[in-house]
């Protein structure tokens, strides 16, 4: 559900409304700023996300923000939405109630309607932006008609047939002009500039696997470099001979028709640096490259229907929730 949720806030930082495919859409509604005259403050914009199930349709919004960040084909990215909806909907039957991150919590209300709680209020939001009311002060009326009075008196004093001059200096002028443009240039250039042309991206892997990925690659190094004598030892005949019969046994599954994913990257040793670090797991992690991607896949069959029970099984799934199946075309 972390994958889903994160598109879901991003897109909603940029649009006033991200549908979820069959499932429902969160929509941003804002209340304009009021003034209350009976209490005489000023109240601040609101702003709430909101849940409304009978807008489901597919405007490919999700299934785009999957393709950039993944970088898959529109196709395969929505697969792969509709594959998290399924999760999130089995869920939900499950367990009554599914959290969405830092938006809220999707629930069964009475006749199984969903529904929607967010985790902040309008208010509390306001609050975080900075967002107060504020008490408007009404200025006196005595007060105002003697301002007024005030400056009638100025004006009929005034003589518009005499000429005023009040002498400057050009010099000084000129100074003071160039040392507000140069204050302004170093202003602007200390300060970061708000055009961001790189957009935010929502993570393929969770922060923890990265973390472990990163800290077994040190470890192996370490090995590596102890061991370095011994692996002197080993003649290049045997290596020759073991290389050949992992290649022919790797090309072999390669020519499977379906595939059991658990990973999808850019270059082959990302892939196989999450093999690497995933080497202690019960399932035998290949490397599948195709012209763009390298996929990392646990299991590859000609049955679909083996793969498909291997993905639902309590064990593969506490090991990779976000396994999914590709068919090699």
């Amino acid at each position: 559900m972390e994958q889903l949720a994160l598109h879901i806030e991003y897109l909603l930082l940029r649009h006033d409304c991200v549908i979820v495919p069959g499932f429902g859409a969160f929509i941003n509604a804002r209340k304009a700023a009021r003034y209350d005259a009976s209490e005489s403050r000023w109240y601040p914009m609101k702003r709430e996300v909101r849940f409304n199930k009978a807008v489901n349709h597919d405007d490919g919004l999700l299934a785009n923000s999957y393709s950039r960040k993944c970088s898959l084909p529109f196709h395969e990215a929505r697969i792969l939405l509709n594959s998290d909806i399924r999760r999130m909907k089995s869920l939900l039957e499950e367990e009554g109630e599914v959290s969405l991150g830092r938006l809220g919590t999707i629930f069964l209300g009475e006749e199984n309607t969903l529904q929607f709680s967010p985790i902040t209020t309008p208010d509390q939001m306001g609050r975080e932006m900075g967002l107060i009311s504020v008490a408007a002060t009404i200025a006196a009326t005595e007060g105002k008609n003697e301002s007024s009075k005030n400056s009638k008196d100025r004006i009929h004093g005034f003589n518009p047939e005499k000429n005023y001059y009040i002498p400057v200096n050009k010099t000084i002028a000129k100074m003071a002009a160039s040392l507000m443009v140069v204050l302004i240039v170093a202003i602007m250039s200390v300060l970061p500039s708000s055009r961001r042309t790189a957009e935010d991206r929502a993570s393929v892997l969770p922060m923890t696997e990265i973390l472990d990925t990163a800290s077994s690659e040190k470890i192996e190094s370490e090995i590596l470099r102890q061991n370095k004598d011994d692996e002197h030892a080993v003649s290049e005949s045997d290596i020759q001979s073991e290389s050949d019969i992992i290649g022919d046994s790797v090309s072999r599954v390669r020519e499977k028709e379906f595939f059991l994913i658990v990973g999808t990257f850019r270059s082959e040793s990302e892939a196989d640096n999450f093999i690497r670090s995933r080497k202690h797991d019960s399932c035998n992690l290949i490397s599948v490259p195709s012209k763009t991607l390298f996929r990392v896949a646990a299991m590859a069959s000609d049955d679909k229907s083996e793969l498909v029970k291997e993905l639902n099984s309590e064990k593969f799934r506490s090991s990779y929730p976000e396994g999914w199946i590709w068919e090699n075309k």
